[in-house]
């Protein structure tokens, strides 16, 4: 819990710095993302000690997720590849 309250605060911190421009939206909403899904499962852990996970496909072998786990994973990948491709050749 204590991660994820450091992660939210640092993500909020960062979501203020930000400049101005229309990838640094594509940024924020991301970073909306990441806080998002971390606060969904916090809710989770302090409300049951565990987080729910409720999708499940049977007919491939794949791990049970949920919805806040999706938005984690998704913005974080998105945001890196923003961070390594378009952010690093914007500040050149």
């Amino acid at each position: 819990m204590a991660f994820a309250a450091i992660v939210i605060i640092a993500i909020g911190y960062y979501y203020v710095k930000l400049p101005a421009g229309r990838i640094y939206n594509i940024v924020r909403f991301l970073l909306i993302l990441i806080a998002a899904g971390g606060i969904g499962n916090s809710i989770d852990r302090l409300l049951n000690g565990f987080v729910v996970d409720f999708l499940r496909f049977d007919f491939i072998n794949f791990p049970i997720f949920n919805i806040a786990d999706i938005y984690v994973v998704t913005g974080t990948i998105l945001l890196g590849i923003i961070m390594i491709f378009f952010i690093k050749e914007e500040q050149e």
